[in-house]
């Protein structure tokens, strides 16, 4: 969108890529606040952007809002495999419920923002992330040859 020419290299583990940030090795990386959150905080790494729609609260100094009009979000999910019965799937998405507003607090003060979906409105909403970032991930593998 900004036309900025940016190879995208793919790490396994964010770990890596910030250890590479941060020695040098490569200039930049878009990690998960959670991972980089530490690291800005006791001055190894610089917060430029985020890439949510909103301004989270616990980066610190960084530009608002989304880079352009991109956004990126990350998808946590409780799954259990297919044919598991009803009756229990329904009990154990009560009980996450039940622990949902510790857990948010926690979540949280990790500087993530926590949005609790139902099952239903989750499968919705990721199939279009999915199809983008599986289109995203072949491009790079395009590049990568």
């Amino acid at each position: 969108m900004s036309k900025v020419d940016i190879l995208d290299v793919l790490y396994k583990i964010t770990a890596q890529a910030l250890t590479d940030v941060i020695g040098g090795q490569v200039m930049m990386s878009l990690p998960t606040l959670a991972a980089a959150l530490p690291h800005i905080r006791a001055g190894r790494l610089k917060a430029l952007a985020v890439t949510s729609a909103a301004r989270g609260c616990s980066a610190g100094n960084r530009r608002d809002g989304a880079v352009g009009r991109a956004s990126r979000l990350q998808y946590r999910a409780v799954a259990a495999p297919a044919g598991t019965p009803a009756d229990v799937i329904v009990r154990v998405h009560a009980e996450l419920n039940r622990a949902l507003p510790d857990a948010k607090q926690r979540i949280s003060n990790l500087g993530v923002d926590f949005a609790a979906v139902s099952r239903e409105q989750f499968t919705v909403e990721i199939r279009p992330d999915t199809a983008k970032c599986r289109q995203r991930h072949e491009h790079a593998r395009h590049l990568a040859r």
